[in-house]
């Protein structure tokens, strides 16, 4: 059985690794430098456009682009994702003393306002042929590294997830059955043992399940194309992918067979039908 196992830097690591190390596996300092680069840009046009020259609007660089990171997910563990930035930083009790510590009520929401991942002046031309191209680098990017650190044991799930937001994207989807209802839906492909993120990307609508695919893939139906892209990296490796009806099909079966992957997933009764009369056909 193979078992999940760090690899490359995770592994040099060892028994010195700390919650802060391990952050910056995925987060490298390449992917903080392009969001620096842009961030910056766009503080330099607020300075132009207000006239601001304070040291709470000058420009930002890595440490303490970490250092917002770090507060954002604060806010996460405060439950405190909506709450009004004045509140965060009050200074009668009621706020959060570590906002206070690491960084003024002024320069926050400068950061927060100004912050960037891709450049806006070839943005538009990037979306005609990639509708997530503002955050299309550092969400390759991110994966690319969760890859390289980290081997996926025995199994491999895939599943989607409806990450909450109401505001303007044109890929943003509306799903009933979701708590949440709106936001952007993400695919998936995660360790079964402990839910380890390896693989995802963004449906942004039409054909986006086979971008990346080779033509021969590109042909077969949107559920099996979604299958195939997030497994991709795991050909080969004899492991087992597990998903659930909307994505199970007899071509699926074949193909991760020819490519070296057991599959495990259920049939809805429709499905089980076909499946009896391939093999009827077959035999």
């Amino acid at each position: 059985m193979k078992l999940p196992v760090l690899i490359g830097k995770a592994a040099e690591l060892g028994e010195k690794a700390d919650p802060f190390s391990v952050w910056c596996l995925p987060f490298t300092h390449n992917m903080l430098s392009h969001i620096v680069e842009w961030t910056n840009c766009k503080i330099r046009e607020m300075q132009s456009k207000y006239q601001l020259q304070s040291t709470s609007q000058k420009e930002t660089d890595v440490v303490e682009l970490k250092t917002f990171f770090g507060l954002l997910i604060f806010t996460s563990v405060f439950n405190s994702n909506h709450e009004n930035i004045e509140t965060l930083f009050a200074t009668d009790g009621s706020g959060r003393e570590i906002f206070r510590a690491v960084m003024s009520a002024k320069r926050f929401p400068i950061l927060l306002s100004a912050l960037r991942f891709d450049n806006r002046v070839d943005r538009e031309e990037r979306r005609k042929v990639d509708p997530t191209a503002p955050i299309s680098f550092n969400f390759k990017s991110f994966f690319e590294n969760c890859q390289n650190v980290y081997g996926v044991g025995q199994s491999a799930t895939i599943d989607e997830v409806l990450v909450s937001f109401r505001g303007r994207c044109r890929f943003k989807m509306y799903m009933q059955m979701k708590p949440c209802k709106y936001g952007i839906k993400i695919k998936a492909l995660t360790d079964a043992r402990n839910s380890y993120l390896f693989n995802a990307y963004k449906d942004s609508g039409k054909n986006s399940d086979g971008i990346g695919l080779i033509d021969e893939y590109k042909r077969f139906s949107k559920p099996t194309q979604t299958v195939l892209r997030l497994a991709e990296p795991l050909f080969g490796s004899n492991l087992n992918i597990t998903v659930d009806n909307w994505l199970s099909s007899i071509e699926l079966v074949n193909i991760l067979s020819k490519n070296k992957l057991t599959y495990v997933g259920t049939l809805k009764k429709k499905q089980e039908r076909n499946s009896s009369t391939i093999f009827a056909k077959k035999n």
